[in-house]
């Protein structure tokens, strides 16, 4: 999906819309979702990514992003789509992943290398 402009997805206190519709100070702190993937049985997945190479000030942004994430997609009100906040890289430590799952029973939290397993795993497909 694109980053920004009237295709764009995102997720705000678990409201899910173009990203356009929300306000400048609605969208401070959320970034909005990389993709909509539609699967053969329908099911619809939203999903946020980001590659984080090691730690840092820098880094801790980006895993503060697809933290926000989490914690929006968590709160939206239907089981009608599914959300998934894909981490990569060094900075995604077990400790930071598990972190992030505790924030959430809704959203699955996983990597790349996972992320067909996790799906998998939940009986998505």
């Amino acid at each position: 999906l694109p980053k920004s402009g009237r295709n764009s997805w995102s997720i705000i206190n678990g409201v899910l819309d173009r990203t356009n519709n929300f306000t400048k100070a609605e969208k401070n702190g959320h970034k909005s979702i990389d993709f909509r993937i539609t699967l053969s049985n329908g099911k619809i997945i939203f999903a946020a990514h980001k590659y984080t190479k090691a730690n840092g000030g820098a880094q801790d942004n980006q895993g503060n992003d697809l933290l926000a994430f989490v914690v929006s997609a968590d709160q939206y009100p239907d089981n009608d789509y599914l959300f998934v906040a894909i981490g990569d890289g060094e900075y995604y430590t077990d400790n930071k992943v598990n972190g992030m799952r505790a924030k959430s029973d809704n959203v699955i939290v996983c990597s790349t290398d996972n992320f067909v397993s996790e799906l998998k795993r939940r009986g998505v497909i």
